[in-house]
C-alpha cells in the first residue's frame, strides 16, 4: 500500500472519530467564533472535518505528482469523499442545523451528475451536448 492510499484510509478512519466528537454528549463548554457561541465539540468537529477534506487533495496531488495512482486508490478516494460527506450531512441533519430535505437533494445531485446524459435543465443547450457527449 502506498503513501497515498495510506492517506485515503486515514481519511476513512477519521470519518468515526469526527461522527463521535459531533453526536457524543461531551461537555466542553462552549466559545464564541465571530460573534456566535459555539460548543467546543462543533469546533473540533469541524477542524477535524476539514483536516479530512484536505486529505483529499494531498492524496490527488502525491500520486499524480510521483506517479502512483493505483487501482485502489481510483476506488477508494470517490468512496471516502462520500462517506465523509454523507457523514457530515447526516451529523447536520441530526443537529437541526440542515433539513433532511438537503441532504436528499445532495444525493439526488451526485446521482445526476454522474450520469453521462445531461441533466434535465441542461438539454437543448448547445454547449451541453459537447460536455456530456459519450466517449466512443
Amino acid at each position: 500500500m502506498n503513501i497515498p492510499n495510506r492517506i485515503t484510509v486515514s481519511r476513512i478512519l477519521l470519518i468515526p472519530i469526527f461522527l463521535i466528537i459531533m453526536l457524543a454528549p461531551f461537555d466542553w463548554g462552549s466559545m464564541y467564533l465571530l460573534g456566535a457561541e459555539m460548543p467546543v465539540t462543533h469546533f473540533v468537529g469541524a477542524l477535524i472535518f476539514i483536516l479530512a477534506s484536505t486529505t483529499d487533495w494531498v492524496d490527488g496531488h502525491y500520486a499524480r505528482k510521483y506517479n502512483l495512482v493505483t487501482n485502489m486508490g481510483k476506488f477508494l478516494d470517490p468512496l471516502a469523499d462520500k462517506l465523509l460527506v454523507s457523514a457530515a450531512l447526516i451529523v447536520l441533519v441530526e443537529l437541526n442545523d440542515v433539513y433532511a430535505i438537503m441532504d436528499c437533494n445532495h444525493y439526488y445531485q451526485q446521482r445526476i451528475c454522474s450520469n453521462r446524459s445531461p441533466p434535465p435543465a441542461c438539454r437543448g443547450r448547445r454547449g451541453c451536448r459537447r460536455k456530456y457527449a459519450r466517449e466512443n
